[in-house]
């Protein structure tokens, strides 16, 4: 059986890492014998990574939207670690959900901004640091080509991330590749509602699965750290679907299994 390539001398750095995908990422690089500078904007899931691996792993605390916070951020991953060989954007979600004719502004911005102005503070503050040959992989959602109702904030915003992932390709060649990965549903603790064990919600996404199940954080962990590593060295400036086979069926739309479901 193949195993993964040990990431020994590796630095990686992992935005929203306490909970989730970036998590995942996070203690599958640390288990891999890689540093991991794992940033977050709350503190439980960082240091209960931090008692896993100890001082393998940097929690750092930062809002990842304030430049400031970035700036900070990154110069502590390089103090402490060096140079970055790989950097995973997955801060993501969403706030206030709804139909377009009623979405309010402030939510809509707190979204793009969540999704892609961190994507951006990121990549602009911590590309610098790395080394040659390094590789950023970030997480955007099939909804950047699968509409989902009613989150056209989020999709708008994780579809400009994928384009995002090809300017930073073509700007950062020869010496850094960048990549985006494109999740379908996932369990983590914002879609509690929709993988409820038992649910109409869970049942629906199910169905819209070509593999049948939603994934695991895991499972998407693991391509994210293949796009960022030498095994991937020929990868740039293109997109890996990890959705299960949602986008080659059709993505369940919340008023068919909702009783309550928004204004249609």
């Amino acid at each position: 059986m193949r195993t993964m390539p040990d990431l020994a001398g590796t630095h990686v750095l992992v935005t929203a890492a306490g909970s989730g995908i970036g998590r995942a990422i996070a203690r599958q690089a640390a288990a891999r014998s890689a540093v991991v500078t794992a940033v977050d904007r709350e503190v439980e899931g960082l240091e209960t990574l931090r008692a896993e691996f100890g001082n393998r792993v940097l929690p750092v605390l930062a809002d990842l939207t304030a430049e400031a916070e970035v700036q900070a951020a990154a110069a502590s991953a390089s103090r402490e670690f060096g140079p970055v060989h790989q950097l995973h954007n997955v801060v993501g979600g969403s706030r206030g959900s709804a139909p377009i004719v009623h979405m309010r502004v402030e939510d809509w911005d707190f979204t793009v901004a969540l999704a892609l102005r961190s994507c951006f503070l990121v990549t602009k503050h911590v590309a610098p640091l790395m080394r040659e040959g390094g590789g950023i992989v970030n997480v955007a959602s099939i909804n950047a080509r699968v509409p989902h109702y009613p989150a056209s904030a989020y999709s708008s915003a994780k579809a400009a991330v994928e384009m995002f992932t090809k300017c930073t390709a073509l700007e950062l060649r020869p010496k850094i590749r960048a990549n985006a990965v494109l999740p379908g549903i996932v369990r983590t603790r914002s879609t509690a509602a929709q993988t409820a064990p038992g649910s109409a919600a869970l049942k629906a996404f199910e169905e819209a699965c070509a593999l049948g199940r939603v994934a695991d954080p895991a499972d998407v962990a693991g391509p994210c750290l293949f796009l960022a590593g030498p095994e991937a060295r020929h990868i740039t400036g293109t997109s890996l679907v990890v959705d299960g086979g949602v986008e080659i069926m059709a993505y369940p739309d919340p008023r068919d299994y909702l009783s309550d479901a928004m204004d249609r």
